[in-house]
């Protein structure tokens, strides 16, 4: 005898206050009110909240430690599956001019929402549709998008990988219920200290995946108290970090690495873009001030006078960025440029041949921010040595 399954369906009337819209940090508190309101969004936000629990349980088990929530990661997911609701599209790049459009990557979705204030550097992103709606209470669906998604992106590898990254220290997941009862959800990583130190952004698996909704969690900003100016020798910081940066990476002690003034000079333009527009950036528009060249490409070229066109085909230049905020009276320039070497490290490709540094610093009264580009030339390895690695 056939056992009858039933799946009950939650019968409360599903109403929204107004369309959902994509929109900035500025107006947070408003759809974070709304949602208690609406029966809809209190589900998604509730998927969210229960969603993080699940994967800090499971970060815990695999040794991994637990991620801390961000509202601003959470609001950049949101408007993420507005437009892939709109677009009916599975995707991690946004096409310009389409409707809910903010941004082509995570990082450009995440400058939006934040309008470029925002303290993290994103490290993955998990992207899904699904119908898990299922339930009798509020509570019972929220649990079944927030389960369903769970599992659904722990079976697939490229996804799980990103759930369990130890480099990622916060994150935000949220959920949509969108068009033909599809569940649309989004989960973005990303790096963040105590030291507040960021990282570029990583390319990321273009794997289908789940959308879900991110966990809330308040936290209370802690006041530093009122310091006096404490003098510092900007210039001679700089040389000193430079110096520091050279040393930790081991090129003189390493005779297979050796020190570019070529990419040097194309890492110092560079980073004093990057400082000019406050931001983390591989991409330099000519509109801006001390702008050098819109790629990577382009600057090195610029930089050797056109050389590096006859040896791009043996040696690729590959650039690194990152940024460093730290109070100046607690400046440690050898731990800082240890750390920032080893976190860099992460993004080779290959054996390095040259490297070069370029830093700029800003202060704001006794905080720095220490922007920081390498170049590094990668040499190339033969699709046969690729093969066997």
């Amino acid at each position: 005898m056939k056992k009858l399954i039933v799946v009950a369906i939650m019968c409360i009337p599903f109403y929204r206050v107004a369309k959902a819209q994509v929109c900035e940090n500025s107006k947070l508190a408003l759809l974070l009110k709304q949602s208690k309101k609406d029966s809809v969004q209190k589900i998604e936000r509730l998927a969210a909240l229960k969603f993080h629990k699940l994967i800090n349980d499971y970060r815990v088990k695999s040794g991994s430690e637990a991620l801390v929530w961000d509202d601003t990661l959470w609001l950049t997911c949101r408007n993420h599956d507005l437009w892939m609701n709109a677009k009916s599209e599975l995707s991690h790049d946004e096409k310009a001019g389409t409707v809910n459009f903010t941004g082509k990557s995570p990082g450009e979705r995440y400058a939006y929402t934040s309008n470029n204030k925002g303290l993290c550097s994103w490290t993955g992103e998990n992207a899904l549709y699904n119908w898990s709606k299922n339930g009798n209470s509020i509570d019972e669906i929220a649990k079944d998008i927030a389960t369903t998604s769970f599992e659904q992106w722990k079976h697939s590898p490229g996804h799980n990988e990103n759930m369990l990254a130890k480099r990622s220290k916060v994150h935000g997941v949220a959920f949509y219920l969108g068009n033909g009862g599809k569940v649309w959800g989004t989960d973005l990583f990303a790096y963040t200290s105590t030291n507040k130190i960021y990282w570029p952004e990583n390319k990321i698996k273009n794997s289908p995946q789940i959308l879900t909704d991110a966990t809330e969690l308040k936290t209370t900003p802690v006041k530093a108290p009122v310091k006096k100016y404490i003098r510092l020798d900007l210039k001679e910081t700089k040389e000193h970090l430079v110096n520091a940066l050279y040393t930790s990476a081991d090129v003189k002690r390493d005779l297979a690495i050796s020190k570019s003034k070529i990419m040097e000079r194309a890492a110092e333009h560079h980073t004093e873009y990057m400082a000019n527009v406050k931001m983390l950036t591989h991409e330099e528009k000519r509109n801006n001030r001390n702008f050098y060249g819109e790629t990577e490409k382009k600057r090195m070229m610029k930089a050797s006078k056109g050389f590096y066109f006859f040896t791009k085909f043996k040696t690729k230049a590959h650039e690194s960025i990152a940024m460093v905020e730290t109070d100046i009276a607690a400046l440690n320039i050898d731990s800082i440029a240890g750390e920032i070497n080893k976190q860099l490290n992460l993004n080779t490709e290959g054996p390095i041949t040259s490297v070069g540094y370029g830093v700029s610093l800003k202060r704001l009264k006794n905080q720095l921010k220490i922007y920081v580009t390498r170049v590094e030339g990668v040499r190339r390895q033969n699709p046969k040595q690729m093969k066997e690695a």
